[in-house]
């Protein structure tokens, strides 16, 4: 589904899919279409879970975190090591 998206760039991960996009109207209508399509499927219940950043001035988390050498598997040790 997200191949088919123009002007956003995604990233799948083991726990999320991190998508960003130019705008929050498109952020937002392509998060209503993932939650929808799941329905298509014959699932009975499906939550969504949404978490905004913005930042402005930024072009892209992804990129950055390519660029200064973040990979996920460091990202996925950190997030167990915390306890929130």
């Amino acid at each position: 589904m997200l191949k088919k998206e123009k002007g956003i760039n995604y990233e799948l991960t083991a726990r999320y899919t991190i998508i960003e996009a130019q705008s929050l109207n498109l952020l937002l209508n392509i998060a209503k279409k993932m939650h929808l399509a799941l329905f298509d499927e014959k699932v009975k219940r499906v939550i969504t879970f949404e978490q905004i950043s913005e930042k402005l001035g930024h072009r892209s988390s992804i990129v950055t975190k390519r660029y200064i050498g973040i990979n996920q598997d460091e990202i996925n040790k950190i997030e167990d090591e915390v306890c929130l």
